[in-house]
């Protein structure tokens, strides 16, 4: 079954791909339409691996998290969020790391980085704000899950047809 398009402006899904060299990304849509045709045209496929990365595997590494999410200065009496230099998880202040756990995609982005999965966020403005219609990394794990660890074959066939020509380790901002 295929997402409706009407429907992408409303719905936050999450979407998994690999890089050029076979990492594992995860990308959180945020309700904006920006998503390559094999996400459109299987819901089905999105929704078995939300379920396996974050039902299958274990955290086994250390994360750098870069995106603060409602921290951040006003611009023009509006709230933007703070977007910087990766930090490890633990030299988050211990006030703001209690604030960041109430939000979902705080914790869903730790969840599957500390799985090895790059997790990328929507980003449909440039800072000076041209729409730009791309995903901005929100955080990377230190030893990286590849497709060559995927034990599922089905997951495997899937991702392996899932294909971003970015590498993560590299890019901060991908296109779609």
């Amino acid at each position: 079954m295929n997402f409706v398009k009407e429907d992408l402006s409303y719905l936050d899904i999450i979407w998994f791909a690999v890089d050029k060299f076979n990492k594992i990304i995860e990308l959180t849509s945020g309700g904006i339409s920006i998503l390559p045709d094999f996400i459109i045209n299987s819901v089905e496929n999105v929704e078995f691996l939300e379920k396996y990365f974050f039902d299958e595997f274990k955290s086994f590494t250390d994360i750098k998290y870069y995106y603060d999410y409602g921290g951040g200065t006003r611009r023009k009496n509006q709230k933007i969020d703070k977007y910087g230099e990766p930090q490890k998880i633990h030299q988050i202040k211990k006030k703001r790391q209690e604030q960041l756990l109430r939000i979902p995609i705080f914790n869903e982005s730790v969840n599957l980085t500390s799985k090895g999965i790059y997790c990328f966020d929507v980003y449909s403005r440039d800072p000076n704000g041209p729409l730009v219609n791309s995903y901005r990394i929100v955080a990377e794990p230190k030893i990286p899950l590849l497709l060559s660890d995927i034990k599922n074959e089905k997951v495997k066939k899937i991702l392996y047809n899932q294909r971003l020509d970015v590498d993560v380790a590299k890019q901060r901002i991908i296109k779609i």
